[in-house]
């Protein structure tokens, strides 16, 4: 419960003692004089007892008296000598300096100590650094110390081995091509000389005789794709021999291929190319007929801002598209020429391309599966 200070009068006799515990003690002072923004300590209010109150602290102990119902009679705040006025002004004076220096000083304490302390921290963390890379150092000479101890006399020598055998192996390849050669201009001799009322005979009677003929008439077929039109009238002699003898599952199914192909009208990549040109000067004209413009105002000015719109649909770089196409059919990359064409094929004008690369992707896999199988296991 607040203690209730009732009415009295303090007159000039009182002292400033009385006066101090009256309202409330040098501490409650002190509080109130803080918040009035007037800096003071609790021993600079004890010694106004003997040298007075200050003239500066005067209007703030008259409205702190008014607030606690003091009535001050005369002059409650100082003795009556000036001089002692001027002293207790000098020392209050004295001691606010002396507060602010020792305020700054905390001040300039604490902050040494907060750099001493930064300062500790980061040598310990450069210490750390320091450490953590020596280790990494050695452990690093470790590493190349062993690595350089490793003798690989041993995996040297293996690899000159298979290295050898490779070339051996290279070397039986070549003898065997060179052979197959010979024996090709051999074969080619013997076509001209067949009769033509018995050409299927003849034929068939050469590769029974030489299987590798088998492997020049198919390397043929391979080089027809993309200089010529694939001819595969031979090729069912080529299957009668190798389903007489013991072949691999996935050759047997490239024969099959084969014999489908046999039954169609295949096209090389000159005939194909040629047919793709045609539809895109097609197509090409169409769209120029499309957007040719009208000679009225309106248009002309339209003609001015180059905007590109077909058919609501998003516009396709058709020019880049050819040039996509070309280089990837050459290059016997087949499924990229048929994602291309499928990008641009809106009305079906390209479906007879597509179908074509489509027979001739089959075509090139199973003839080269037969090839490779013929020069390395066959």
């Amino acid at each position: 419960m607040n203690k209730k200070i009732l009415d009295k009068t303090i007159s000039d006799n009182t002292k400033i003692s009385d006066l101090i515990k009256s309202l409330g003690g040098a501490k409650y002072i002190q509080s109130y004089l803080l918040s009035k923004n007037k800096n003071i300590t609790i021993e600079s209010i004890y010694k106004w007892k003997k040298n007075g109150i200050p003239h500066r602290y005067r209007p703030e102990i008259k409205e702190l008296s008014n607030n606690a119902n003091i009535i001050l009679a005369g002059d409650s705040f100082s003795r009556n000598d000036s001089l002692e006025n001027k002293k207790a002004e000098f020392i209050s004076n004295t001691d606010n300096k002396e507060s602010k220096l020792y305020m700054k000083n905390n001040n300039l304490l604490y902050l040494l100590i907060f750099i001493t302390a930064f300062l500790l921290i980061y040598i310990v963390y450069e210490y750390n650094n320091i450490n953590d890379l020596k280790k990494k150092i050695s452990h690093m000479e470790e590493t190349l110390s062993a690595i350089s101890d490793i003798n690989y006399d041993k995996e040297i020598n293996s690899f000159n081995k298979i290295n050898k055998t490779q070339n051996d192996l290279i070397d039986k390849n070549s003898l065997k091509i060179d052979e197959m050669v010979n024996e090709n201009n051999e074969f080619k001799k013997i076509i001209k000389e067949i009769d033509i009322d018995r050409p299927n005979a003849k034929i068939k009677y050469t590769y029974n005789q030489n299987p590798n003929y088998i492997l020049l008439y198919l390397m043929e077929i391979k080089n027809n794709i993309k200089f010529s039109t694939p001819d595969l009238g031979q090729i069912s002699f080529i299957s009668n021999y190798l389903n007489n003898i013991v072949i691999p599952e996935e050759i047997k199914l490239a024969l099959n291929s084969l014999d489908k192909l046999n039954k169609l009208e295949l096209k090389g990549h000159k005939r194909i190319i040629e047919r793709i040109d045609a539809n895109f000067i097609k197509l090409n004209e169409t769209i120029n007929k499309n957007n040719e413009p009208d000679k009225s105002l309106l248009n002309n000015i339209k003609k001015l801002i180059k905007i590109t719109k077909t058919d609501n649909k998003t516009f396709i770089n058709k020019k880049n598209s050819y040039s996509i196409i070309i280089n990837t059919i050459n290059n016997y990359n087949y499924d990229s020429s048929l994602n291309e064409l499928n990008l641009i094929n809106n009305n079906g004008e390209f479906d007879q391309s597509i179908q074509d690369i489509k027979h001739l992707k089959i075509l090139y896999q199973s003839v080269n599966l037969i090839i490779k199988w013929l020069i390395f296991e066959g």
